[in-house]
């Protein structure tokens, strides 16, 4: 195999298995932490050992403009900046406030999404999908249906919109 297409195949591999850890992050929020502090470093230190290692056997070969942008793409440089540069969207809805209570054999959640002025933009209701008991106090998937009276702000905090749910279909 050329070293070009031994780049290629690790530059592949490396961002499937970026975008699972993403994806699995992404399922289960409360995990992220462990994700960005444990998972990450080590796939990234990993990858770092094998990629040094492809550096160091074709040392001797003399690498192009392309095999050195498809190193640069096989290391988190990339990632870090695709997450830097989504993270400075001015256009990006903020969660401002996540509630969760049992009632009625059901978990419900609010959800506050604020503008980047902390005023709110919306406010959303979720009920369980699955019923819980004292026993079992959480629903046994994360399946959550749109529920009650959802609010639409304007940026100066002024309701311009409401609709109402119940069980993930728009009643009004």
């Amino acid at each position: 195999m050329k070293q070009r297409q031994i780049w290629i195949v690790f530059t592949i591999i490396f961002y499937i298995v970026t975008f699972v850890i993403i994806k699995n992050m992404l399922k289960d929020q409360s995990a992220s932490l462990g994700y960005v502090m444990i998972v990450f470093p080590i796939f990234w230190g990993f990858s770092l050992i094998i990629l040094t290692s492809f550096l160091i056997a074709f040392r001797k070969i003399k690498k192009t403009t392309i095999d050195w942008f498809l190193i640069l793409l096989c290391t988190p440089v990339p990632t870090l900046l695709i997450g830097f540069l989504l993270s400075v969207n001015p256009y990006r809805e903020n969660t401002g406030m996540t509630y969760e209570y049992s009632k009625n054999s059901h978990r419900h959640r609010e959800v506050r999404i604020e503008y980047n002025n902390n005023k709110p933009k919306r406010l959303e209701f979720y009920t369980s999908f699955d019923s819980i008991t004292e026993s079992n106090a959480f629903p046994a998937t994360g399946r959550w249906v749109k529920d009650s009276v959802w609010v639409y702000y304007d940026r100066n905090g002024n309701v311009i919109k409401k609709e109402r749910y119940r069980g993930d279909k728009l009643i009004e």
